[in-house]
């Protein structure tokens, strides 16, 4: 009887890699951002604008890729224009099995992810659906109506918005009634907005219901000077223990200066 044999499509890509020269990994890089990329454990770069720091983060992605670390590698992004970027990089490189074993995203993206998958432990009947900010103000607007049009519209938006995105109820008497029939739509909707996905995301992890934390060998960082406070709690209750934690960004350019 013939036996069948299964290729494993990442030992087969780690064959290829090791044909080729290591230093097409780095070929475009100055000495200086190899040594970051080829830096043993946690780093942060810290560096001005224009000098690659996305593309040194880029290629330590790869360089990990190349060393079979796919599917233990996290690489977090601000924007989803970056992180497509990033994914659209590598892809040049890349098989598209390798590519779609590393996990690429914004934190929202990730979060959203957690949330999807323990949607029954947050109470939901199904997955939830995305609201995005348009229509968030759309269910905002028609919660203040519903409230008796209380005070300002946007000061009340404002405090609504500033205490949920720190996972706190309002609690000022206008800004607490339209947070209230604003989360009754959500509900009814089947909806979570973009606090939700990190305040659910939060809540996940603290209660230890997530294998994730447990996947990742390797978590990076770019753009790590836009994170927010509670962005900062999510990465720690993902890499606490992993060793290898790799951030850059520059003060300076911080969106909270």
């Amino acid at each position: 009887m013939a036996t069948e044999t299964t290729v494993d499509p990442f030992l087969e890509v780690l064959e290829e890699w090791e044909h080729q020269d290591r230093e097409a990994v780095l070929e475009d890089l100055t000495d200086e951002q190899r040594r970051a990329v080829e830096h043993p454990g946690p780093l942060a770069v810290i560096a001005p604008p224009g000098s690659g720091k996305t593309r040194v983060l880029t290629a330590r992605v790869l360089d990990l890729a190349r060393r079979g670390e796919a599917q233990a590698t996290l690489a977090l992004t601000f924007t989803r224009q970056a992180a497509n970027e990033m994914r659209n990089r590598l892809a040049t490189r890349l098989s598209k099995e390798v590519l779609d074993a590393i996990t690429i995203g914004t934190f929202h993206s990730v979060a959203y992810g957690l949330v999807r998958a323990h949607y029954r432990e947050l109470g939901f009947n199904r997955e939830p659906g995305v609201c995005d900010p348009a229509y968030s103000r759309h269910l905002l607007r028609r919660a203040w109506r519903e409230a008796g049009q209380p005070g300002d519209f946007e000061a009340v938006v404002q405090a609504v918005l500033a205490e949920k995105g720190q996972g706190r109820r309002p609690q000022d008497g206008d800004a607490g009634k339209v947070y209230e029939i604003y989360e009754n739509y959500l509900r009814q909707a089947g909806l979570v907005d973009f606090d939700d996905m990190i305040n659910l995301a939060l809540s996940i992890l603290a209660e230890d219901i997530s294998p994730i934390p447990s996947t990742f060998r390797h978590v990076l960082v770019d753009e790590f000077q836009d994170t927010d406070e509670r962005q900062v709690l999510i990465l720690h209750l993902i890499a606490h223990d992993v060793e290898d934690v790799f951030a850059v960004g520059d003060p300076l350019q911080s969106i909270y200066r």
